[in-house]
């Protein structure tokens, strides 16, 4: 009797993670598809199942784009109090250094951020730091980071998808 409950049990949390991971990429690909509103709602819904540091950044990423400041600043500050290891809590201080004028701490500390990434292996993160390095102007450094991604995952189409919107907003 205590196997076949302790065997439903794991099935029941297998089951329930699943269904997690699941909700969390149909909100990324509803990002990627730059259905804001939708993506929006399934972030939201997935931080009621806990704080984590992707969903918040990738709501704060949203209310950038949709020029909603004080949103996306807010959205931003909750990942340092959700995870201040991450290192999305490490980009999104270079974010603000640079966007107050201090370039030289804010590369300073974009290059440490860059190295957590390729030592976690995390794709994504590589892709968010890419766009970064673009928006502060670093020409050659965004494509760098973006070729670190691909080598992480030669099969992820994601940095190279990135690469194409960068050279689109280039001319």
């Amino acid at each position: 009797m205590k196997i076949v409950l302790s065997v439903l049990t794991f099935l029941t949390f297998a089951f329930a993670i699943s269904v997690s991971a699941q909700n969390n990429a149909d909100a990324a690909k509803l990002l990627e598809m730059k259905q804001y509103t939708a993506a929006k709602s399934a972030f939201i819904s997935h931080l009621k199942q806990g704080n984590q540091a992707t969903d918040l950044f990738n709501l704060g990423r949203i209310y950038s784009i949709l020029n909603k400041k004080d949103s996306a600043d807010y959205y931003f500050s909750q990942i340092q109090l959700s995870d201040p290891k991450s290192p999305y809590t490490g980009l999104v201080q270079v974010m603000n250094l640079l966007n107050t004028g201090n370039k030289t701490d804010g590369f300073s500390q974009l290059e440490k951020v860059n190295k957590q990434a390729v030592s976690a292996k995390d794709v994504n993160l590589l892709i968010e730091i890419a766009s970064v390095r673009y928006e502060a102007g670093d020409t050659a450094g965004w494509i760098q980071t973006l070729n670190q991604a691909s080598v992480i995952d030669r099969k992820n189409p994601k940095p190279y998808i990135r690469a194409g919107e960068i050279y689109q907003l280039m001319g």
